[in-house]
């Protein structure tokens, strides 16, 4: 599926600028694998197709899209992800709805190996590792909390 980031219409060409209104499309590969999944929804590898610039888009589960508190709640979740800006924070550029009004949010893309990842393949963090890890979710929370962000699904 490819999407223009500015008036979110979906095009089927090989294009890189909305034939609409310029902006850059977006090409999101949803019959891949998600790169991930939550509560809310699946987390997809994307390219901004113009810069060859990786992203990360989530969209909601189909199901949630008919229930009004989880649309409302992924609207608050991508309004506060974008108030945060802390280097351990994934950074939001952009949310909408599909034209089949499914919500998305953009993100930037994270590279590197998830902690529960890290932790399976080692059984437990060596003392110093965990400590660091540790104090960077604390950043992370509190730059969070600054904005008047609590958040409840910490990765």
């Amino acid at each position: 599926m490819r999407f223009c980031a500015a008036c979110h219409r979906v095009w089927k060409d090989a294009i890189e600028f909305c034939p609409a209104d310029g902006n850059a499309v977006l090409a999101v590969e949803r019959d891949a694998d998600p790169l991930g999944a939550g509560g809310m929804g699946f987390v997809y590898l994307a390219e901004q197709i113009g810069l060859g610039r990786e992203g990360a888009v989530k969209m909601m589960y189909a199901e949630r899209t008919r229930d009004a508190p989880s649309l409302k709640r992924f609207r608050r979740e991508a309004r506060a992800l974008a108030s945060i800006d802390h280097p351990a924070c994934v950074r939001v550029v952009d949310y909408g709805m599909t034209p089949t009004e499914v919500p998305f949010l953009v993100m930037e893309r994270v590279h590197g190996r998830s902690l529960s990842s890290v932790i399976d393949t080692l059984e437990r963090l060596p003392p110093r590792t965990a400590v660091h890890v540790a104090a960077q979710v604390c950043e992370a929370i509190e730059a969070a909390h600054q904005r008047g962000v609590v958040h409840r699904d910490l990765k």
